[in-house]
């Protein structure tokens, strides 16, 4: 699942930090928040939520606004194991 941050100037550089070595990344241009390529499979049991924390900062100027977020990951039922 994706997530966008709109922009509010033309020239923003996005950056973010995270809770618990959270498995997500943002591209410095346009806000956009991903699921790291190496991260593992995402999993409630392990983790339920991640604190991110992101920061847009403005050019020129470098004037910077800061938003924090909770990413919840949802359970799910997973298929049963026959032993």
């Amino acid at each position: 699942m994706q997530h966008s941050i709109t922009k509010q100037t033309t020239a923003s550089q996005f950056s973010t930090s995270c809770s618990n070595d959270a498995p997500f990344a943002i591209d410095s241009t346009t806000g956009q928040l991903t699921v790291k390529p190496t991260a593992l499979a995402l999993d409630h049991e392990t983790c339920g939520e991640y604190e991110v924390v992101i920061t847009a900062t403005e050019s020129p100027g470098g004037a910077t606004k800061t938003c924090a977020m909770t990413v919840s990951i949802a359970d799910r039922n997973d298929p049963p194991v026959l032993v």
